[in-house]
């Protein structure tokens, strides 16, 4: 039989409800993008290039704050789908994001299936957890 420990950490602890709660989200975006070859962190990328007309990799990790060898691995996708562009930068070094025409008509025509995973969602986690969310990432 397991200590009490085990089971506080399994009942209380809030990374281990909110992967359990982020896992659930993923997959029910990433069902409705499969007919696209996309998964919701990809979009999610895509987004967050598209907001910029040029962002360094790196810049945009933070953003999202997310490590760089899941956005090099993300990235790779993307580019190889023609959904984004890399050109250098200043420097030999750097690169700069840009998302590519094909990249923002995938947007818009992923947006009415984005909204309708965002409506299964929203019921999956009430008002009040939708509002819990939002207050909890704005404060980061």
């Amino acid at each position: 039989m397991p200590a009490d420990h085990v089971h506080e950490i399994m009942q209380k602890c809030y990374a281990v409800r909110l992967r359990r709660l982020h896992r659930a989200l993923t997959s029910l975006y990433d069902e409705a993008f499969r007919p696209y070859g996309l998964r919701v962190g990809q979009l999610n990328l895509l987004v967050g290039i598209a907001c910029h007309d040029s962002v360094r990799p790196a810049d945009l990790a933070r953003a999202l704050n997310m490590d760089k060898s899941t956005l090099s691995r993300d990235l790779e996708i993307l580019n190889a789908k023609g959904w984004v562009l890399s050109l250098p930068g200043e420097d030999a070094r750097s690169q700069h994001l840009h998302v590519t025409d094909s990249g923002l008509k995938l947007i818009e025509t992923i947006t009415p299936v984005w909204r309708m995973a965002q409506e299964k969602a929203a019921e999956l986690m009430g008002e009040e957890g939708t509002r819990a969310i939002f207050t909890a990432a704005d404060r980061l």
